[in-house]
């Protein structure tokens, strides 16, 4: 979840991190103010933190990166986090799950220097555990084979080109790895999804999101020769977390409370997509 231009979520801040993308501008209200900052008149409620900073504490933040982290690597090893924004959510797998070390990859520098810099402590402490490196997902600038685990929360929605992701994930994982990816993706067989979805929420009439059922990336990452590629829904888990998060910022009516209208609506879910290398 990484934080450069406006809030993303209560797992990230929004931005277009991981593919190469060409996306006109956010509306108004999911840009980011100063730290700390009165009602607004797009309905965003002040804070002391500011409104771009990721809640590495919230429910659904802890949910989505455990949960994609005990699908992918059970056992530990060496992990990449695509997306990994501001770093937050690598330093909570290190912390919780005890891999032997982790990169997260982010396709923006500026990013990659506040994650550097949030995380100060920690590659002081444990360099040899914890980098950050400037990548795409759909070109990342990894090794092959050099990666018992591939994880990616909340960023899969920004990516243009599943398929691409899905073979660089499959080139970078060694035999036996997994791959776990945590994000929204429209319901499959809702009427209209992509129309309906553009018009509750400015992230996906602005193309930033993209509409797209999670088969797609069940489907790429089947083509590019995974096995036992499964697919679950955790957005009740997930949602009303999200939204009670929301709630903290942004006045009801706001678009970014639509989240949960969207879900409650059947044309939005929250889903875990895992899969192993053969």
């Amino acid at each position: 979840m990484s934080v450069h231009s406006g809030l993303r979520s209560p797992l990230r801040s929004y931005g277009p991190r991981c593919g190469r993308r060409t996306v006109r501008p956010i509306s108004a209200p999911y840009r980011c103010s100063p730290e700390g900052s009165s009602t607004s008149a797009t309905g965003r409620r002040s804070t002391s933190k500011g409104p771009c900073r990721r809640a590495t504490g919230s429910v659904a933040n802890r949910t989505s990166t455990g949960t994609s982290w005990t699908a992918a690597a059970p056992g530990g090893g060496r992990a990449v986090e695509v997306g990994c924004g501001l770093g937050l959510g690598c330093a909570l797998a290190l912390e919780e799950y005890g891999p032997a070390a982790i990169t997260g990859i982010d396709i923006h520098p500026q990013q990659l220097q506040r994650a550097r810099e949030a995380n100060s402590p920690l590659l002081e402490a444990q360099p040899h555990r914890l980098r950050f490196v400037l990548g795409a997902a759909e070109d990342l600038p990894l090794g092959d084979a050099e990666f018992d685990c591939l994880y990616s929360v909340e960023a899969a929605q920004h990516f243009p080109d599943l398929s691409a992701f899905a073979r660089e994930a499959a080139r970078v994982l060694r035999p036996g790895g997994r791959v776990a990816v945590t994000s929204f993706f429209s319901v499959g067989g809702a009427p209209e999804s992509a129309e309906r979805l553009a018009g509750l929420l400015d992230s996906f009439a602005s193309g930033l999101d993209i509409a797209r059922p999670v088969s797609r990336l069940a489907d790429a990452l089947t083509e590019a020769g995974f096995a036992d590629v499964r697919v679950a829904s955790i957005g009740p888990q997930v949602w009303p977390g999200w939204d009670r998060w929301l709630a903290r910022l942004w006045e009801p009516g706001t678009w970014p409370r639509n989240f949960l209208a969207a879900w409650e609506q059947q044309i939005l879910d929250y889903y875990l997509v895992t899969a192993t290398r053969p």
